[in-house]
């Protein structure tokens, strides 16, 4: 990732507020959890969420 010139910050908690002012292009979150067990989450539906299969699987 380092030439590609990819920032990743690892094993740290962040408020939506660093996020936001962080600056940052696009923001990937992996926290490991299962497609079933996301039903729940605030904003699973929202056009700009992008689950990491379907991005490695080229289908966003």
């Amino acid at each position: 990732m380092d030439l590609l010139g990819v920032h990743a910050e690892l094993g740290h908690e962040a408020t939506a507020e660093e996020i936001r002012n962080f600056g940052a292009d696009k923001v990937i979150i992996a926290t490991g959890s299962m497609l079933n067990c996301l039903k729940s989450v605030l904003g699973i539906n929202r056009p700009n969420l992008v689950f990491a299969r379907d991005a490695l699987m080229g289908n966003t």
